[in-house]
């Protein structure tokens, strides 16, 4: 019995090799609960980040105001929000949209304008292969309401103007259209891809 208790043991040593004691799968299951438990009373302590409305992420600022249609107009026509990997979305000049997902290996197209309140809107389809055919989403809208702090950060939601609102960036849109030639090799296969 010795030995099979023995064997059950693992010396622990701190670095440098020194014998600081030993620990048993019995102590180290009881570790491993007393961890555990420990994070879960963390968890269910530390408060999260849920604004007073009840809606999660941040609060917008609230000297936000509304950008003018033409500066959004502007940050958008003719830029290619860049997904990463050839994957990316074309915002044309004249109020078309192409995309691609190169991982999907699907495309998408519509049409996309700028409202007078401010919001990006756009419709359209996204088109793949599927089963011999060729399958697609149905036509979807999506309006995104833009506003920018004081300090010049802009804030968007896809919701009403209780948000919730997220930080929104540019970093990711490049001058002019990235992604034709992805779009045109990922659209051949796809046979009735309405141009």
């Amino acid at each position: 019995m010795l030995d099979i208790q023995e064997s059950r043991q693992h010396r622990i040593r701190a670095p440098g090799g020194v014998d600081v004691g030993s620990l048993t799968e019995v102590s180290a299951f009881h570790t491993t609960k007393l961890m555990l438990a420990s994070f879960i009373l963390a968890a269910l302590v530390v408060p999260t980040v849920v604004r007073s409305d009840g809606f999660p992420g941040p609060p917008i600022p609230p000297d936000a105001v509304a950008p003018a249609p033409e500066e959004l107009f502007r940050l958008f026509a003719n830029h290619t929000e860049d997904w990463g990997r050839g994957s990316g979305k074309f915002w044309a000049p004249d109020g078309t949209w192409r995309a691609v997902n190169i991982s999907e290996k699907s495309v998408g197209s519509g049409t996309w304008y700028v409202t007078t309140a401010s919001r990006v809107c756009y419709e359209g389809n996204w088109y793949w292969n599927q089963d011999f055919d060729v399958a697609n989403s149905g036509s979807q809208k999506t309006c995104t309401r833009f506003r920018r702090d004081a300090k010049g950060m802009m804030w968007s939601t896809t919701k009403g103007l209780n948000g919730p609102w997220y930080p929104f960036s540019f970093e990711s849109f490049e001058y002019g259209n990235l992604i034709a030639r992805s779009y045109a090799k990922t659209a051949a296969p796809i046979t009735r891809v309405q141009q």
